[in-house]
């Protein structure tokens, strides 16, 4: 019996290990993004466009749309009307930061008159570009919105992109099952 009791204590402990050694971890990501845009002509409200922000999620969950959750506007000098928010696209691998008017996703939802914008951050998990910006803003009325690139000028901007690896809550509640289990074990081996 005593044979018996080694033997399990000894798998059961085994396995605490393996588990420990494969744990899951989420691979969050944070992304900083400072940006400067300009160019837009002499009707814009302003120009250039500033503002930085960070982002943090796990690119491995899919897609997500218009999360307001996990970011953050550190500062931005035009006037946002909308939540901010960001939508994450895992097939392009791009990430859309913006507010919330419509759709952080699309310029034809912004409606006419809106203060709303959004940049674009294609290939992020890669090699990280600022891709494309565009925003609206209600006055004055010459100027309705301006998209960066050709003769509406060229954004500018840092993107530092930090991963921190985060235990998976099933993992760690596996984990602590198992280690249950070796003190289980150990305890009923101590009675006579």
């Amino acid at each position: 019996m005593t044979f018996i009791r080694a033997v399990g204590l000894a798998l059961s402990l085994s396995l605490a290990i393996t588990l420990q050694a494969t744990v899951a971890n989420a691979a969050l990501i944070t992304v900083d993004v400072s940006f400067s845009v300009g160019g837009f002509g002499p009707s814009a409200p302003v120009d250039p466009v500033t503002g930085s922000y960070t982002v943090t999620f796990d690119p491995d969950d899919g897609a997500v749309a218009d999360e307001t959750s996990g970011i953050s506007l550190n500062s931005l000098n035009i006037v946002l009307d909308s939540p901010f928010a960001f939508t994450y696209i895992p097939g392009s691998d791009t990430l859309v930061v913006g507010g919330t008017e419509a759709t952080v996703v699309s310029v034809s939802a912004f409606p006419p008159g809106s203060n709303d914008f959004f940049v674009v951050i294609s290939d992020l998990t890669t090699a990280p570009n600022l891709a494309n910006f565009f925003y609206c803003q209600e006055a004055p009325a010459s100027f309705n919105c301006g998209v960066d690139g050709g003769s509406q000028g060229e954004i500018d901007g840092t993107i530092v992109i930090d991963t921190v690896q985060v235990p998976e809550p099933s993992a760690l509640a596996l984990f602590a099952v198992a280690l249950g289990g070796v003190g289980f074990l150990a305890r009923r081996r101590r009675r006579p």
